[in-house]
C-alpha cells in the first residue's frame, strides 16, 4: 500500500485548482499520494495512460454491467 497513488482528473482548471488548494489545506501529510491533472481522459499521455481503476460520477447508480 505504500505505492498507492490517486490520480484526480478534470478538464476544468477551476476544479483542478480547488482540488489542489483543498488537499494541501486539509491533508498536507498525504498530498504526495495525489496527482492532480487538468486534462480529458482521452488526452492523457505517458505514464498516466495506465491505471487499475476509474471512479466516475457518471456511474452514480453503481451499475457494473457496462451500461
Amino acid at each position: 500500500m505504500d505505492q498507492l497513488q490517486f490520480i484526480l482528473l478534470d478538464a476544468s482548471p477551476i476544479v483542478v485548482e480547488e482540488w489542489k488548494r483543498a488537499f494541501s489545506q486539509h491533508v498536507p501529510d498525504v498530498i504526495d499520494r495525489f496527482l492532480i491533472i487538468q486534462s480529458r481522459l482521452e488526452d492523457l499521455s505517458g505514464p498516466h495512460q495506465q491505471f487499475d481503476c476509474i471512479v466516475s460520477p457518471a456511474n452514480s447508480y453503481g451499475r457494473l454491467d457496462g451500461s
